[in-house]
């Protein structure tokens, strides 16, 4: 997922809320968890964040790679909005 921010959030917020929603599919090999940066400040900022999350306990934070950014590629039209998708199919199955 491609995040765009402007100047009223910081890389940090990001990392943030991130790490608090995050849980990465350690069993499920098709999808793996990575934070990108972009320079070594972001680098550090997200190498420090998840080594305290690990150290208070969150030992799957480890399970997430923090490696530097390349292109980015947009995924597959079935791809896009996929929980907003799925919300969808299961209303229509299951009327809820």
């Amino acid at each position: 997922m491609l995040v765009e921010y402007g100047p009223e959030l910081s890389f940090e917020d990001i990392l943030t809320r991130f790490w608090a929603e995050h849980t990465p599919g350690i069993a499920m090999r098709q999808y793996r968890s990575a934070v990108f940066y972009h320079d070594e400040d972001q680098r550090v900022a997200a190498e420090t964040m998840q080594q305290e999350l690990v150290d208070a306990g969150k030992k799957w934070c480890r399970h997430t790679a923090v490696e530097p950014a390349s292109d980015f590629w947009q995924a597959e039209e079935y791809h896009q909005k996929y929980l907003a998708k799925m919300l969808s199919m299961n209303s229509m199955l299951y009327g809820r």
